[in-house]
């Protein structure tokens, strides 16, 4: 498997699982009676975690040079 389409599946089940996750939260707040504020406090707890590998994953993709590389 080419190293290029190895990063790609990765930054991709990363970022997927994320905001699937968020969707999956938010849709229990809304569609049931789960408290509204423990809802948000997991959404934030999630987000801390994960930001760092989001952000790595948007810096990796969009800080390359048009050079071909």
């Amino acid at each position: 498997m080419d190293i290029n389409r190895l990063r790609f599946i990765l930054a991709l089940v990363i970022t997927v699982g994320y905001v699937a996750l968020v969707a999956i939260v938010t849709i229990a707040i809304v569609a049931t009676d789960f408290e509204r504020e423990d809802g948000i406090e997991i959404i934030e707890e999630v987000s801390k975690v994960m930001a760092g590998f989001i952000g790595m994953i948007i810096g990796y993709y969009f800080s390359k040079s048009g050079n071909g590389s």
